[in-house]
């Protein structure tokens, strides 16, 4: 890795944060209260949407700020030695935000709120977070089989 690619790394995943932070705080409740002044029958479900988004965001939260913790860590280490335990701690928060989407679709059948435009939604949003969760638990796997062998 080169000298300086952690600083912009960490950069990015900081810039990130913001962004999901402010989005967290000012977005996601204004379109949640937009959503419910322009469908007057989803107005039962804000406070849930509002709780159930800022859990899912938090969830993406947390696996930056792991992954900012791993990116200035690895900028002090010498060597490249396996750094499982964060990645499978960043997978297991990911893997939180996915069971976050998947009690979202069912809630919603349940409920009978099946608007398209939020189901692809979260079907965009799962598929997007499954890349890194495929990649993480591959390399992980990998790791472990070159470890052993």
């Amino acid at each position: 890795m080169r000298r300086g690619t952690p600083a912009i790394v960490t950069v990015g995943l900081v810039i990130l944060f913001l962004a999901l932070l402010l989005l967290q705080a000012r977005t996601l409740p204004n379109t949640v209260n937009a959503t419910a002044a322009a469908f007057p029958e989803v107005a039962p479900l804000v406070p849930v949407a509002i709780v159930w988004g800022a859990a899912a965001i938090a969830c993406l939260q947390a696996a930056l700020v792991i992954a900012v913790a791993h990116a200035i860590g690895s900028r002090r280490r010498t060597g490249d030695r396996p750094s499982r335990g964060w990645l499978v701690a960043i997978e297991a928060c990911l893997i939180g935000f996915l069971a976050l989407v998947v009690a979202a679709v069912i809630a919603l059948l349940a409920l009978s709120y099946a608007s398209p435009g939020v189901f692809y939604g979260l079907i965009l949003a799962a598929l997007v977070v499954m890349v890194p969760v495929v990649a993480i638990a591959r390399h992980v796997r990998s790791a472990s089989a070159v470890g052993r062998g």
